[in-house]
């Protein structure tokens, strides 16, 4: 059974192709409490990939990991890409995204993600 406030999914099907939209907002990495929040969300998402075997993924959320940074979340994040042959497309070849936050215009960072099956 799967239970979160902050993540949601649909399931589109036709006769050639079923696909499961994911998408959740994540807490940001500060404390260690974020990372139980992290975890619990994830394993959720987790729970909906092993619901639905027969389904490539498509995984748009708002992660708040910079895959740039070394990072418990992000280290998580790219647990859960490797084991289920997913992959975010900010590392396709063709991808020229710079940023998807940005603090007073000082900081920057990519933090925003839709990752997908790799069959994708």
């Amino acid at each position: 059974m799967v239970d979160g406030r902050q993540v949601c999914s649909l399931l589109l099907s036709c006769p050639e192709l079923k696909l499961l939209c994911i998408n959740a907002y994540m807490p940001f990495e500060v404390e260690t409490t974020n990372f139980d929040e992290f975890s619990r969300q994830m394993a959720i998402t987790d729970d909906l990939v092993d619901c639905n075997p027969d389904c490539h993924i498509v995984l748009g959320e708002d992660f708040n990991v910079d895959f740039s940074c070394n990072w418990m979340h992000a280290d998580l994040l790219n647990a859960f890409c490797s084991d289920r042959n997913v992959s975010p497309i900010i590392r396709h070849l063709r991808s020229s995204i710079d940023f998807t936050y940005k603090f007073n215009m000082r900081s920057f960072s990519v933090a925003d993600h839709f990752i997908l099956s790799d069959q994708l």
